[in-house]
């Protein structure tokens, strides 16, 4: 340990890792607000919640992650072609934001203040989907197999 700060830290990062290692092996699930996907997946993951939470949209990327159907996962939403470059900024909002005005008409993506973020938000679950798939894939290929501990296990 570096300093007396670092050793701190380092010692309730691992009591807080320990907790929920309790919780996961009492209930079969690691707590969804402790939790990152396996290999690289986590690092999006990591970004996807950074964009969310920049966005204010923590819940609404939470319940999204657990399933929920979203704008985020929208197989159909088209930010990107397929090329992966950003497309029609003239249509409206994903999350459905309408002007204040009295015709509440919708806000085009290219007038979004937060277009970059919603980007980068839906980029990041999209690889991180892709990652994560990719590990259970490998995982599988190397010959791994499931323990039966988890409910949600991706070797299962």
């Amino acid at each position: 340990m570096v300093s007396d700060e670092t050793a701190i830290q380092w010692w309730e990062q691992l009591r807080q890792y320990l907790c929920c290692q309790s919780i996961a092996e009492k209930t079969g699930i690691w707590p969804p607000a402790h939790a990152l996907d396996h290999g690289g997946a986590g690092e999006w993951h990591e970004k996807a919640l950074i964009a969310a939470r920049e966005l204010g949209f923590e819940e609404e990327y939470a319940a999204a992650y657990l399933g929920e159907p979203s704008w985020i996962t929208d197989p159909n939403l088209r930010f990107f072609d397929k090329k992966g470059n950003p497309i029609n900024g003239r249509a409206p909002c994903p999350r459905g934001c309408k002007h204040k005005s009295r015709r509440k008409w919708p806000i085009v993506r290219k007038d979004c203040k937060k277009r970059t973020l919603m980007l980068e938000l839906v980029s990041c679950e999209q690889k991180r989907k892709f990652h994560l798939e990719k590990y259970w894939k490998d995982a599988r290929a190397l010959g791994e197999t499931c323990c039966g501990k988890m409910k949600l296990c991706g070797l299962r």
